[in-house]
């Protein structure tokens, strides 16, 4: 969500609480108005969104970036080339904004989602989060802002597609899929089968986590993590 300055309202708190329910990730701008302005600037103040900042060319806060505790993480959003809304001819605007930070988030976001799906997971708000601040740079901005850690200008640090990607594929644990011991082969497919017939839980991979019905989909979930290398 590419807005800012709603007030936070029962509304907009309803809102967001639905899709949350719904299972959507849900992220927003820190807000434009500098230092604090994350704090108040809605719906990114929300702590159920990911409030994201703004970063310039040289990985330094743009100085209208929102900052404050409610600040998740920074991306670049200051003289960003896009093209033109809306314009008679084709054409592109160079333009600044957490509303060009927020959209680059959200398609690392959908990088995350899509390389999930390859191991039949579905990753929910808290993990999608946890991932983007798992792999954020800390420490690229200037020293007396972007501290160790989090903190309020540059959130969890500067988004890093490639990190969190890479901090998805290590959270998958190949282990739970060596059904044999040693190393994906053979003994881990009729092992899996020996399971399946016997419904053992091990067996019971779809959704993430089981359902406690044996069918084709798990069939499905233990190739796609054998074809993973898992």
């Amino acid at each position: 969500m590419s807005l800012i300055n709603y007030p936070g309202n029962s509304t907009i708190i309803n809102a967001i609480a639905l899709a949350r329910d719904n299972g959507k990730i849900v992220l927003s701008c820190a807000g434009n108005g500098g230092i604090g302005n994350a704090d108040i600037s809605w719906p990114g103040a929300s702590p159920n969104v990911i409030s994201i900042g703004a970063t310039t060319h040289t990985d330094a806060r743009a100085s209208f970036s929102g900052t404050g505790s409610a600040l998740d993480i920074v991306a670049p959003g200051d003289s960003i080339r896009t093209t033109r809304y809306n314009s008679s001819v084709d054409r592109v605007d160079i333009v600044s904004g957490c509303s060009l930070a927020t959209p680059i988030t959200a398609g690392v976001v959908g990088l995350l989602l899509a390389k999930a799906e390859e191991f039949d997971i579905a990753l929910t708000h808290t993990q999608v989060a946890s991932l983007l601040y798992a792999g954020a740079e800390d420490q690229v901005g200037p020293a007396g802002e972007d501290t160790p850690g989090r903190d309020n200008f540059m959130g969890n640090g500067r988004l890093n597609a490639r990190n969190s990607l890479d901090e998805l594929i290590n959270r998958v644990s190949c282990a739970d899929w060596d059904l044999s011991g040693g190393q994906p082969d053979s003994g881990d497919f009729l092992a899996y089968l020996n399971d399946y017939a016997a419904q053992n839980a091990r067996a019971d991979l779809a959704p993430p986590g089981g359902n406690g019905v044996f069918d084709s989909s798990d069939f499905l979930a233990f190739l796609n993590l054998y074809s993973q290398g898992c």
